[in-house]
């Protein structure tokens, strides 16, 4: 349920082998510096939230250990040089989610579309609304609630013809 830049920002000090967990205290993102867009690594959330702590499935604590033997030397779990300096940009996410997708031969989605789902899943299963939305690190229900498909039905067209005319 993490936002693009979280996952991209994350570093090896953020995960915990031992507990299972990430914990999500920073982001990426694009500002304007001396007249140039450059991403930036955030020491902040968005919406001034805490940082928060994500369990981990066993699944993933393994492919994560398996990333780590071939890239623990680097800074960022999700790099893009050869140093691990820098963290992968947002256009090679989506592009490698694309590559991994057409590999196991299903339809990529982009990485807010897979955010959305996790969260409508979260929904499904019956995981507690105010779970969900410390999860996803919204500050407040509203944008938690927005993602619940069944809480985001469009107007008719006739309640459209009725309120606007």
């Amino acid at each position: 349920m993490q936002r693009s830049g979280e996952w991209r920002a994350l570093t090896w000090d953020d995960v915990d082998f031992e507990k299972g967990t990430i914990i999500i205290r920073h982001s990426m993102t694009k500002r304007e510096i001396e007249g140039k867009m450059v991403n930036v690594d955030d020491e902040h959330l968005k919406a001034d939230e805490i940082a928060r702590e994500i369990q981990l499935t066993d699944k993933a604590v393994l492919i994560l250990k398996e990333a780590y033997l071939l890239n623990g030397q680097k800074r960022y779990v999700f790099n893009s040089s050869r140093d691990g300096k820098l963290p992968i940009s947002g256009n090679r996410v989506n592009e490698k989610i694309k590559e991994y997708c057409k590999k196991v031969g299903i339809e990529p989605l982009s990485t807010h579309c897979q955010r959305r789902g996790a969260i409508q899943d979260a929904y499904t299963a019956g995981m507690p609304e105010d779970q969900i939305r410390a999860t996803a690190g919204h500050s407040d229900s509203t944008m938690t609630c927005y993602y619940n498909k069944d809480n985001n039905s469009t107007l008719s067209k006739d309640l459209q013809t009725k309120i606007f005319g």
